[in-house]
This record gives structure tokens, C-alpha cells and sequence, in this order.
């Protein structure tokens, strides 16, 4: 797996931050985020250290993929092919202003029109 981006900033007005806030309200994908903190873990590893049963790891670990908080890939393991989990990012930023609009940061300039030269 890749080395793990510093922060990700998110803005809580968007779709992407809405989902991302979903996702994080719920106790036991915490635990799993609090988990791979610590590295790297596939599904089963996940299981035993949150106690949950592995579908329903596997519906969490769905759930905080599509909310961009980890990745998974499938890697070869002793009884076939094991999808191992890491977080996406270290921090997250949290902005709860909305983006800025350019309105009051537009100057606008009038120039005449005629023969310019260098």
C-alpha cells in the first residue's frame, strides 16, 4: 500500500463531506478507522479486533471506501485471496465554511481600445 497523505480537508456543504459525516456516525466504522491507524489490516483482522462477524465488516469497510476515508485491495493470502484495508489519510480538516465565492474578489479594469505597442 502507498504511504498514507497527511491531511484530507473537507467541505461540510458538499455532497462528498455529507457522506463522509455519515460514514463517521457510526460507532463501530470508528472502530475500524481507530483500528487501521495502527496499519494496514485485512477484513478478517479487522473482525476479530472489533468483534464484528466479516460480512458485516465487509458492508462497513464498503461504506468507508465510498466515503473516500480508506482503500482495500486484494492481496494473496494462505486460503486464496484477502482484501486488506488502510486509511486513506492521517487527519482530516474539517471546513465549515462554504467555498469562497469570487464575488468581491472580481477588480474590474476598463482599457481603451487602440494601437499598443512594446
Amino acid at each position: 500500500m502507498p504511504q498514507i497523505p497527511d491531511t484530507q480537508t473537507v467541505t461540510a456543504y458538499t455532497e462528498g463531506g455529507i457522506e463522509m459525516f455519515r460514514a463517521l456516525a457510526s460507532e463501530p466504522r470508528l472502530a475500524i478507522l481507530r483500528f487501521l491507524a495502527e496499519g494496514p489490516r485485512n477484513v478478517a483482522e479487522i473482525g476479530q479486533s472489533v468483534g464484528l462477524a466479516q460480512p458485516t465488516v465487509t458492508k462497513h469497510v464498503q461504506i468507508l471506501e465510498r466515503a473516500g476515508l480508506l482503500t482495500s485491495e486484494y492481496l494473496p493470502g494462505a486460503q486464496g485471496m484477502q482484501k486488506r484495508c488502510a486509511l486513506t489519510h492521517e487527519r482530516l480538516l474539517i471546513s465549515l465554511r462554504p467555498e469562497c465565492e469570487p464575488e468581491g474578489r472580481v477588480h474590474e479594469l476598463s482599457m481603451p481600445i487602440g494601437l499598443y505597442t512594446l
